[in-house]
């Protein structure tokens, strides 16, 4: 029995519209065979995103999915980016590398663009301003 509900619903308000990830379907050729041989899940691997990394929010770039211990990759995949917990290996700056899920990851690219797909930047504050 599982109670998960697996239907991932769009958030919407008065303010936003409703972020959707659209369908993709495997691309082949006329035989079957897969041209783009890094799954859709994967494309995340390359990507620069901010994360959480010590006491701030820092780019770090996604380099490659986390293999455990016994050989096979950490997560499971699902349709459902909230669902999806692949766990993927990010460096930062410093050369520091953490693992995150899917999920986080997708979450905070989500909230680093626009509606339009352009990078948002949050400010944090002016240091030595002066007015003359």
């Amino acid at each position: 029995d599982n109670d998960i509900d697996t239907e991932f619903e769009e958030y919407e308000d008065d303010d936003e519209p409703a972020r959707s990830i659209p369908e993709q379907e495997d691309i082949v050729d006329n035989r079957g065979r897969l041209l783009v041989q890094q799954p859709a899940y994967d494309q995340i691997i390359n990507a620069e995103v901010q994360l959480q990394h010590e006491n701030n929010m820092v780019m770090g770039k996604v380099k490659r999915r986390a293999i455990g211990p016994d050989g096979t990759t950490v997560g499971a995949y699902n349709d459902n980016p909230i669902l999806n917990s692949i766990v993927y290996e990010v460096e930062f700056p410093d050369g520091q590398v953490k693992e995150y899920a899917a999920n986080v990851i997708a979450e905070n690219m989500l909230t680093q663009v626009d509606s339009d797909g352009f990078s948002t930047t949050l400010m944090e504050g002016i240091v030595d301003y002066k007015k003359e």
